[in-house]
């Protein structure tokens, strides 16, 4: 049997290595600190966009392939410097963000 703190571990790992997208609130406070969000709008604001988009590709539309560019959008925005957001590291056409 395997101690508590190496399950934990192992889980932790598997999360990391799976490749989750960043959640919409994190990738909100990332667009917030490198002022890149909409002006005006605050976390709330941002993240109702982002959810708005997320569940139409998944849900309304259930597209895999813009749910996939989604992620990979959230990750890159996640990943990114606030220069290179702004310097357009991270444009995708088919997406608008918020």
């Amino acid at each position: 049997m395997r101690a508590p703190t190496s399950a934990l571990a192992l889980a932790a790992a598997a999360l990391l290595l799976s490749g989750c997208a960043p959640t919409c609130a994190r990738t909100c406070r990332k667009l917030l600190d490198c002022e890149l969000s909409t002006p005006g709008w605050g976390q709330q604001d941002c993240e109702s966009a982002c959810l708005e988009q997320e569940n139409l590709y998944q849900t309304t539309w259930s597209d895999p392939e813009l749910d996939e560019g989604w992620s990979e959008l959230k990750t890159c925005i996640a990943d990114e410097e606030c220069g290179a957001l702004e310097d357009g590291a991270c444009y995708d056409e088919r997406f608008y963000i918020f």
